[in-house]
C-alpha cells in the first residue's frame, strides 16, 4: 500500500507538474497567436503601403518614360537646329569672304581714281587759290576805289 500511496502522489505531483507545464504552454501559445496577429496585422499594413509605393513607381516610370521621350525629341530637334546653325554659319562665313575679296577688288580699283583726284587737286588748287586771291584783291581794290569816289562828294 506504501507504494500504491506513493504511487498515487507521484500521480499527483506529475499531475500537477503536467497541469501546470500545460498552463505555461498555453501561455506562451497565446503569446505567440498575439504576437502573430499582431505580425500578420503589420505585415497586412506594409503589403498595402509596398503597394501605394509600386503604384507610385510605376506612375512616376511611366511619367519617366514621357520625360524620356521628350527629351529624345528635344535633342533631335536641338540636333536639327545646331545643324541649321552650322549651314548658316558656313554660310555667312562664304559670304564674308565673298565680301572680303570683293571689297579688296574694290579699294584696288579706286586707288587710280584716289592717285588722279589727289594729282588734280595738287595740280588744281595754286591756281585756283591764286585766282581767288587776286579775285579778293579785286574786289576789294573795285570796293576801296567805288568808296572813295563816292564818298567825297
Amino acid at each position: 500500500m506504501i507504494v500504491a500511496l506513493f504511487a498515487l502522489i507521484m500521480f499527483i505531483v506529475l499531475a500537477f507538474f503536467a497541469i501546470s507545464a500545460l498552463s505555461t504552454v498555453k501561455g506562451f501559445i497565446d503569446k505567440a497567436q498575439s504576437s502573430l496577429s499582431t505580425l500578420t496585422e503589420e505585415f497586412k499594413s506594409l503589403k498595402g503601403r509596398v503597394m501605394i509605393t509600386l503604384d507610385e513607381i510605376t506612375y512616376m516610370k511611366s511619367k519617366i518614360s514621357m520625360l524620356m521621350d521628350e527629351v529624345t525629341d528635344l535633342k533631335a530637334n536641338l540636333s536639327n537646329s545646331l545643324r541649321g546653325v552650322d549651314e548658316l554659319t558656313d554660310s555667312l562665313e562664304d559670304s564674308v569672304s565673298n565680301i572680303s575679296r570683293k571689297t579688296d577688288i574694290l579699294f584696288r580699283m579706286l586707288e587710280p581714281v584716289e592717285t588722279l583726284t589727289n594729282l588734280i587737286k595738287t595740280r588744281v588748287t595754286p591756281p585756283i587759290a591764286s585766282t581767288l586771291s587776286l579775285v579778293s584783291a579785286a574786289g576789294k581794290a573795285v570796293s576801296t576805289f567805288s568808296g572813295k569816289l563816292f564818298h567825297k562828294k
